[in-house]
C-alpha cells in the first residue's frame, strides 16, 4: 500500500516553497525555487513534476 501524503505550498512573491509530510507529520521532501510568472501560473502542475523528479 502507498504511504497517503499531504503537500504544502507556500506562495510568495516570486519564491516558491512547497512541502511533503506523511500522516504522522514527518517531512518527506522540501523544495525551494524562484519561480517565474508563467510557472506560478501553473503551480499545481509544476509542484508535482518537481516532486515526482525528486523522487526517483
Amino acid at each position: 500500500m502507498k504511504e497517503k501524503v499531504n503537500i504544502g505550498v507556500d506562495l510568495g512573491g516570486s519564491h516558491v516553497s512547497v512541502g511533503v509530510v506523511n500522516d504522522n507529520g514527518e517531512i518527506i521532501e522540501q523544495f525551494e525555487k524562484d519561480f517565474t510568472m508563467k510557472e506560478k501560473e501553473n503551480l499545481i502542475e509544476v509542484a508535482i513534476r518537481i516532486y515526482f523528479r525528486n523522487s526517483k
